[in-house]
């Protein structure tokens, strides 16, 4: 009898083996993106794969460090502070692709400069900001995952209710679904934007900028409450979204000049709101910007 003549058959059942366990590991990949990225159905994963491609290639400028600027891919909020472009994407609201503003807004229209307050008095917002705790970040074991972004279903959940309240005009898709196109300002740059893909929506108060400064030991409904708070969400290019990341406002200000009243009284606002501490060289910084307010 010729030798090894049955050794095919337990390489056949090894190989099976093998690819059943690859096949597992696999699968539970998939599961957790999906979990991860509130992936409910094949028009969901379609969106998300169109945003993590898109997000990718923004990460590829030369004033990006990538290995940064990845950990916020995919889940829309900033680079580690996650407010990358996560979940993608953006008529008169109901009616497919067609039109868009004429609707109020988060209902399928627009409302320029819907997200821009009345000139704060900048006594009152400085004496806010001499009422806050001033320290140093704390070291701490920060986990994004804790801090559930985006809330809401696929047609509406945080990320889309931003990109249509904050947008100068918008579209939905042929679904009457998701945001697929319109006019964003970028507040942090002064530029114009069309494509709803190449924003994030950053958290002006950094989740992990939180986390170091009070919001660690926050329960889950608190982390929650706080990452899904409209009042300190803006719609930004990705690029200074992932520039900005989670740094303080001594470490990071936006370019756009015009916009350092607004973002200085954002930032003291919602500090106020959660009960979040400052550094001595934010509160300095933080005190230039609202003196800017006229």
């Amino acid at each position: 009898m010729p030798k090894g003549k049955n050794r095919g058959g337990g390489g056949g059942f090894g190989g099976i083996v093998i690819s059943a366990l690859i096949l597992a590991v696999l699968g539970g990949l998939i599961f957790a993106v999906a979990k991860a990225n509130n992936i409910n159905n094949a028009g969901a994963l379609i969106d998300w794969a169109r945003t993590t491609s898109a997000a990718t290639k923004d990460c590829m400028q030369p004033d990006i460090k990538f290995w940064t600027c990845f950990n916020g891919i995919g889940d829309g909020s900033s680079a580690p502070d996650g407010e990358g472009s996560d979940g993608s994407s953006g008529g008169d609201a109901g009616s497919g692709s067609e039109g868009g503003s004429e609707g109020t807004p988060g209902q399928g229209g627009s409302e320029p400069g819907a997200d821009t307050p009345a000139a704060p008095a900048p006594d009152a917002e400085l004496q806010k900001l001499a009422a806050l705790k001033v320290g140093e970040p704390q070291e701490v074991d920060y986990d994004r995952g804790q801090w559930k972004h985006w809330i809401g279903d696929r047609c509406n959940d945080i990320r889309q209710q931003v990109l249509r309240e904050q947008a100068v005009s918008f579209k939905l898709d042929a679904e009457g679904c998701r945001v697929s196109s319109g006019e964003w300002l970028d507040p942090y740059t002064g530029e114009t934007f069309t494509d709803p893909s190449k924003l994030d929506i950053d958290h002006v108060y950094a989740l992990g900028a939180a986390a170091k400064n009070g919001g660690n030991g926050w329960d889950a409904a608190k982390k929650q409450e706080f990452a899904n708070d409209k009042s300190h969400l803006l719609a930004v290019s990705a690029s200074a979204n992932r520039s900005k990341s989670d740094r303080n406002p001594a470490e990071w200000w936006p370019e756009n000049e015009a916009y350092s009243c607004d973002f200085a009284t954002k930032y003291v606002d919602v500090a106020a709101k959660y009960e979040l501490q400052f550094s001595e060289a934010d509160v300095k910084v933080l005190e230039k910007g609202l003196k800017t307010c006229g």
